[in-house]
């Protein structure tokens, strides 16, 4: 008795599991290959090759991935795009990109939640790697999601980048001190005003001797 279509079918996803497991990348292609022609979801068959290509660790996967996100978002599929870039983001934690993708995705799915634990972590990534520009964009773009402690944080570390240049005038500092001071003082219940205070005398007196003035 032969084999129907569908036994066919379930050996050959049989073979390429052991071809994977076997660690028999160029016999899994090609077994992927001929399986992909019976996928009719595009988008979950370049879901599905990225899984593969990643466990031989070929960079390739991202960009199956990417593919795989891109048409789920067409088709108004966001939580399983928004899936795949949380996948990708376990990996690649500090992608700057992802972060940003994933924060729409969620956006776009109204789940402020989410949305706000990736603007977190993208703030956080972007000041540590003194990305002030991309910060300051990003606070813009999601305006929504910042919190007075994110917005005054990237405003201390800009000001301090500007104080210790000597191409910005006296004007422009000055500026951005007072908008941090101003940011500071709007926090309620916080020490982080008299932390940066603290901060500003042992490095920029001058400005510190401006920021007591500015209090008055």
């Amino acid at each position: 008795m032969k084999p129907s279509p569908t036994e066919k079918y379930n050996v050959a996803w049989f073979k390429l599991a052991e071809f994977v497991t076997r660690g028999e990348k160029e016999r899994a292609l090609g077994m992927f290959r001929l399986l992909m022609h019976s996928i009719n979801n595009q988008a979950l068959a370049y879901q599905l090759q990225g899984d593969m290509l990643l466990s031989f660790e070929d960079p390739e996967a991202i960009e199956c991935y990417r593919k795989s996100a891109a048409l789920y978002v067409q088709d108004k599929k966001f939580f399983q795009a928004a899936t795949i870039y949380e996948h990708l983001l376990s990996i690649y934690q500090e992608s700057v990109p992802f972060h940003e993708k994933i924060i729409s995705l969620y956006q776009q799915l109204n789940n402020e939640e989410k949305s706000r634990y990736f603007f977190k972590k993208l703030i956080r990534l972007l000041t540590h790697n003194q990305e002030l520009d991309h910060a300051e964009m990003m606070l813009q773009q999601f305006e929504h999601l910042v919190t007075l402690e994110e917005e005054a944080l990237v405003a201390q570390l800009n000001l301090m980048t500007h104080l210790s240049n000597p191409a910005y005038d006296e004007k422009a500092k000055s500026k951005l001190l007072f908008k941090t001071i101003d940011l500071f003082s709007e926090i309620p219940n916080s020490h982080h005003l008299n932390t940066f205070l603290s901060q500003l005398e042992s490095s920029h007196k001058e400005f510190y001797t401006k920021a007591l003035a500015y209090l008055k």
